[in-house]
């Protein structure tokens, strides 16, 4: 079994990763914890709502196979309640040496900081109570963090609480 999205095209200006739209759309997720599919009158739309405690997450992919998404812009649309902790990983394949490195976001953190595998990302200024496009440059970040790394694809991505979640996709160009 190779990549999630080995056979999808993904030369256009974007590749859809999530939305809450259809029949069953985490079914391709592992969901843990409190996590409910709600109506939301301001986006006039579907999202996920990722609530409770540090053992809920909504992880992509949920199988032991890896995303494979090329594209180095990853825009997340979500709203995070005010006063609540909000976390995410990026697990990131670095092309030149196939290492799988973790990007961790949070508002919990204060400093950037980085090891060998992984590094933390801090949003202390993220917007709370609205809904934003979290866009992330993930090829910059990489670098950021590990000086002469490089961006091959995007593996796999996991969402912590608390938070309301409308989409996910990746970007060729932002």
């Amino acid at each position: 079994r190779g990549p999630m999205f080995r056979l999808a095209y993904q030369g256009g200006p974007l590749v859809e990763v999530f939305s809450p739209k259809g029949k069953d759309p985490t079914r391709r997720w592992a969901l843990s914890g409190r996590v409910s599919r709600e109506f939301d009158k301001a986006v006039r739309g579907f999202t996920y709502v990722v609530g409770g405690g540090h053992a809920t997450k909504m992880v992509l992919p949920g199988s032991r196979t890896a995303l494979g998404l090329q594209q180095p812009f990853l825009v997340v649309q979500v709203s995070v309640p005010a006063a609540a902790a909000f976390a995410f990983e990026l697990a990131v394949n670095d092309a030149d040496s196939g290492a799988r490195r973790r990007l961790v976001f949070s508002t919990a953190f204060r400093d950037a900081t980085s090891s060998t595998l992984h590094a933390q990302v801090p949003l202390p200024l993220l917007p709370r109570g609205v809904w934003l496009n979290l866009a992330i440059d993930v090829s910059d970040l990489l670098r950021a963090a590990w000086p002469g790394a490089a961006f091959g694809t995007i593996e796999g991505i996991s969402i912590a609480p608390s938070c309301r979640l409308r989409n996910i996709f990746t970007l060729e160009a932002a």
